[in-house]
């Protein structure tokens, strides 16, 4: 009976060193990223000049009751370089009727 009640505390004795070591390793991953990976943002926003073009694809088929509204977020995008290509679908209506 002592040599169960030996490997019992034993058993209990090896897991409260895992799960204090787990919980070690887990507050030590914490610490890390805050020090090493966590950048802040800088304030000061790129210069136009230096953004590259992009290109906005809105394909128009189907109906689309937002269409007008979704548009115009399109047009009021607040970047330099901007291509809006529109292909539209002609046997298909894009304004609801």
């Amino acid at each position: 009976m002592a040599l169960l009640e030996l490997a019992l505390q034993g058993l209990a004795v090896f897991g409260f060193i895992l799960f204090f070591v787990l919980w070690l390793m887990h507050l030590m991953s914490i610490i890390y990223v805050r020090l090493h990976l966590h950048k802040k943002r800088s304030e000061v926003k790129q210069p136009f000049v230096q953004l590259a073009g992009v290109s906005l694809l809105k394909p128009l088929k189907g109906v689309d009751p937002n269409l007008i509204s979704n548009l115009e977020t399109f047009f009021t995008l607040d970047y330099p370089k901007v291509t809006l290509t529109a292909p539209h679908a002609p046997d298909k209506p894009s304004l609801p009727s």
